[in-house]
């Protein structure tokens, strides 16, 4: 049975911190945005407001225990891909809304994006990792310069494209995060831990119920 080992720095591993940049940037500036655009463009009040924030996130816990189950039974980087794809529709749908109906369901998608995301991420870099503090230490790094780019590009862009133009670039790299996570996966670089994955399956099976 292989030994798990330190997978950030190798090809597969810059991807997911690249997609981990990629998708927390929009991400991150979202929580500022989705209040003054469902203000400014929608007209919706404070309780509105609030109801949209509050259907991301219950989508997003609801979402949780089921992205738990699919990063044990699957690549985890496929679970984190579908998740930056939902992230990317999330986007395409804030941009796109013109009502409030919409803009619920833009919420909702990426509530689930999110868990989706974040989980099957986080779950890959712990299965793989021998240095846990490290490897959580490089993901959380990777979120950390992707919500500083981001605010950097809203803050510049916001008056001179507005809100959709911001919505469009969100979807755009949400997209990138995708076809990152999606690079090679079922390839050789995971062939290790699909060997750990075949023998825990063996001592479960003669474990027994």
């Amino acid at each position: 049975m292989s030994a798990p080992t330190d997978a950030l720095g190798t090809p597969a591993g810059r991807r997911v911190l690249s997609a981990a940049m990629f998708a927390s940037a929009p991400a991150e500036v979202l929580d500022f945005l989705l209040p003054l655009w469902a203000g400014s463009t929608l007209k919706a009040g404070a309780s509105v407001v609030g109801a949209l924030v509050a259907v991301e996130a219950v989508l997003s816990l609801i979402v949780r225990p089921l992205a738990g189950e699919l990063s044990d039974r699957f690549d985890q980087r496929r679970v984190a891909a579908a998740g930056a794809f939902l992230y990317a529709l999330s986007f395409a749908g804030y941009a796109l809304a013109d009502n409030l109906p919409l803009a619920f369901v833009a919420s909702g998608v990426g509530g689930a994006g999110g868990a989706l995301f974040w989980v099957g991420l986080r779950a890959w870099t712990g299965r793989r990792a021998t240095n846990h503090t490290s490897a959580y230490g490089k993901l959380l790094s990777a979120e950390g310069q992707g919500a500083f780019i981001g605010y950097l590009v809203a803050f510049s862009l916001l008056e001179r494209g507005g809100y959709p133009l911001l919505f469009w670039l969100g979807c755009a790299a949400c997209v990138w995060a995708t076809a990152a996570l999606l690079k090679g996966t079922g390839s050789r670089e995971t062939a290790p831990d699909a060997a750990d994955d075949d023998t825990d399956d063996t001592e479960d099976a003669l474990r027994g119920p």
